[in-house]
């Protein structure tokens, strides 16, 4: 027995035959296979052929994209780059690499400057960021067809030392009133802490900021320029406060049109207090996506911390299907159905198209006929075959965002 694709060429099939049934078979299987198929017999009366079978070869490398073409962090402070990974088949390894002069280069081991990417958690984070680590970097992913690679995204790392003016090199008080001495800070990052000395006699002492003295206004902190969260979970983005007099209130605003807008109360908040200044948010939702600033008060003014971006994850499952499928009157089928949701599938159901409307197929009441179509095992294989099963089939997939189907 041959057989032949559309264009009339042999091809090399390993072939086990028999009295009622030949059963061909293509090893290591790649694009080019992907086309239509024609058995050939032949006996002495003469040669038959069958009708044509496709062959849809489903996969390629992975597809790779990176959230941002930059981003930029303090001196000092932690960074992540967001990659996401579409692979079918799925992705086995994840690399990150650093680009320099137009080489990529792996980044050197080192557990306490980055964390270990993997497939299921495929972000790069950069701790403690410094002036070296500014440049280019790509993400790449492998499965068994082959590597893909992200764009170029690019890191600046930002920050220097305090820079102090002071408002004026005299200030005349008359005894007993009081006088304010105005000094200017320019820190990135933002300055840890404030002191003052006092000059007297040519000798400097620091000046205990208490009594007569009064203090600064608070110094607040993200601990994090970026947080992540599924939609429907729960994220806190952590703030710190340090305040000399004690800070007296805490609140959040969120950057709309390039404005600060109170977050205001909503039953999905907690914290964003004195006593407990972070902000946690509940059962997130897309709305919730964008640059947030922790705001701190006390007796002497307002501290701001620099923003941090919330990503909100998430969106209708992806549902890839095969496109044609023939069988043996008798003989089973499985229709391939391949899934990635972020967040994770709940729900998978297969339907079939009769009359322009979809009618679902009930797995579980009829497990000699069909078994699959879960969310571990979404492929509906088909057992015994009648005639009355040719037809158009759909799979659908349905997660907390919404449903997807692919047909």
């Amino acid at each position: 027995m041959e057989a032949r694709n559309e264009n009339g060429f042999n091809l090399l099939l390993t072939t086990t035959s028999k009295s009622t049934q030949d059963q061909d078979s293509l090893s290591n299987v790649d694009q080019n296979d992907e086309t239509y198929y024609i058995c050939y017999a032949t006996n002495t009366v003469g040669t038959g052929q069958s009708q044509q079978t496709y062959v849809d070869v489903i996969g390629s490398p992975p597809e790779i994209s990176i959230q941002s073409n930059s981003y930029s962090v303090l001196l000092g402070q932690t960074v992540t780059f967001v990659c996401t990974i579409s692979a079918n088949p799925n992705a086995t390894s994840v690399q990150w690499y650093k680009v320099i002069n137009g080489v990529q280069s792996s980044l050197a081991s080192n557990a306490g400057k980055y964390n270990t990417p993997t497939v299921s958690s495929p972000n790069l984070v950069i701790n403690s960021a410094a002036q070296s680590d500014t440049g280019y970097y790509v993400c790449t992913a492998t499965n068994i067809v082959g590597t893909g690679t992200s764009s170029q995204t690019y890191l600046t790392v930002t920050g220097s030392i305090p820079t102090l003016v002071i408002g004026s090199d005299y200030y005349p008080v008359n005894y007993g009133n009081t006088a304010t001495i105005e000094c200017n800070v320019d820190a990135t990052p933002k300055a840890t802490s404030i002191s003052w000395q006092k000059i007297q006699n040519g000798v400097s002492s620091p000046v205990d900021i208490s009594g007569r003295y009064q203090g600064a206004v608070p110094y607040v902190q993200v601990l994090s320029n970026y947080y992540s969260v599924e939609i429907g979970l729960t994220v806190t983005l952590q703030c710190t406060v340090t305040s000399n007099p004690s800070h007296t209130n805490v609140t959040w605003n969120k950057i709309v049109n390039g404005q600060q807008t109170n977050i205001g109360s909503n039953s999905r908040y907690s914290g964003g207090s004195t006593n407990t200044p972070s902000l946690t948010i509940s059962n997130a939702v897309d709305s919730d996506e964008g640059y947030y600033i922790c705001t701190a008060v006390n007796a002497v003014g307002e501290g701001q911390s620099s923003q941090t971006y919330l990503d909100v994850i998430g969106n209708v499952p992806s549902v890839t299907v095969g496109q044609g499928y023939n069988v043996v009157l008798g003989n089973s089928i499985t229709m391939t159905c391949t899934v990635f949701a972020t967040p994770s599938t709940t729900i998978v159901q297969w339907n079939r198209i009769t009359n322009n409307v979809h009618v679902a197929i009930n797995v579980a009441s009829n497990p000699t006929k069909y078994s699959g179509a879960s969310v571990s095992t979404p492929s509906l294989t088909i057992s015994n075959c009648v005639e009355g099963d040719e037809g158009y089939y759909t799979c659908q997939a349905t997660n907390s965002v919404g449903t997807a189907a692919g047909k």
